[in-house]
């Protein structure tokens, strides 16, 4: 896929151009194409955030966008772009590929497509946040693609999770019972040990951020009565969970800050 791209720059500016605007059509209200919102309405479940949480993937992509743009046309440390390009572009690129396919499989209601390319396009970006972290031009500015990815991935973790229990419930699942409700608190708590696994071996703690607004998102959701699923424990649980996730991030970003400090005196003797 480099090939194609060295061959033809111009089309990796119009894949993330094209990213960018299918998921602006579908978040925001429009006329063109049904909302993402209006479709997760017709499969909710326990573990769907509220609705604003779409608006920070869209925040989150335009964001990420907007530098790979800026890295591609005007980032003037060649050393950087040539490892970026080297490295990551490709897996950038997958990963664009495949968001957009998830989100076409969600408009046509083809729920395992879209989890199976929500889930691809996740394991790709994952893949740069390893090989970000291994890099140090690559972590150069964090600001320009180690927090821009992180943010992404991390919405893109907790919605592969939203698409899993639609598909669940597009198969016929009802979600009723004790046992379901203690299945998506385990999720819930999955997700927190996940995001913090990551942000403590990788030092990306953006990923934990866009996870935490994601539980928080669910807990708002479970406390609305007039949602179909809402339930006072998930509630209760959800929020109990957001509350030592912050807690935690807090924890790990004090030791990471302290690890980074280390590291200058060590070079610095």
């Amino acid at each position: 896929m480099n090939d194609i791209f060295k061959r033809i720059p111009i089309l990796y500016s119009l894949l993330l151009g094209f990213t960018l605007t299918i998921i602006s059509l579908v978040i925001f209200p429009n006329m063109i194409l049904p909302s993402l919102e209006s479709l997760q309405k017709i499969y909710p479940s326990l573990l769907m955030p509220h609705k604003n949480y779409l608006y920070i993937g869209a925040i989150s992509i335009f964001w990420l966008i907007t530098n790979l743009l800026y890295i591609e046309y005007f980032e003037k440390n060649q050393r950087f772009k040539q490892i970026f390009d080297h490295q990551l572009k490709e897996i950038v690129s997958i990963g664009c590929l495949m968001t957009i396919f998830w989100i076409v499989s969600w408009l046509n209601h083809s729920l395992l497509l879209s989890l199976i390319f929500i889930a691809v396009a996740t394991n790709y970006l994952l893949k740069g946040i390893r090989i970000i972290s291994q890099n140090s031009q690559l972590r150069q500015n964090s600001w320009l693609i180690k927090f821009p990815s992180g943010f992404f991935v991390g919405w893109l973790i907790f919605e592969t999770v939203v698409t899993l229990f639609a598909y669940m419930k597009s198969v016929g699942i009802t979600f009723s019972g004790m046992l379901w409700v203690i299945v998506a608190i385990m999720t819930v708590l999955l997700l927190a040990l996940f995001s913090s696994y990551y942000y403590a071996k990788y030092g990306n703690g953006i990923i934990m951020i866009a996870i935490i607004l994601g539980v928080f998102g669910l807990a708002i959701q479970h406390h609305n009565k007039q949602f179909p699923y809402a339930n006072n424990m998930i509630f209760i649980c959800t929020l109990a969970i957001g509350v030592m996730m912050v807690a935690l991030f807090i924890y790990l970003t004090h030791l990471n800050n302290q690890q980074n400090q280390k590291s200058k005196t060590d070079i610095e003797k």
